[in-house]
């Protein structure tokens, strides 16, 4: 994702498979990739409610 590249590699993490490493300052995520149809796949239940201090949605139609 190049246009989060300002970021940097060493503070930003993309969330993909449902792989969440939680040494991260900046997480991006699609809801695909957080969520599944299995209760197992509910990769977002492995953050507790208060992990985030900042939740940004954006939806692309």
């Amino acid at each position: 994702m190049e246009i989060f590249s300002p970021f940097g590699n060493d503070i930003m993490h993309i969330i993909k498979n449902r792989k969440i490493d939680k040494s991260y300052q900046i997480y991006f995520a699609l809801y695909q990739g957080l969520t599944g149809t299995e209760e197992s796949q509910n990769a977002y239940k492995e953050f507790s409610p208060d992990f985030f201090d900042l939740i940004v949605i954006d939806e692309w139609s």
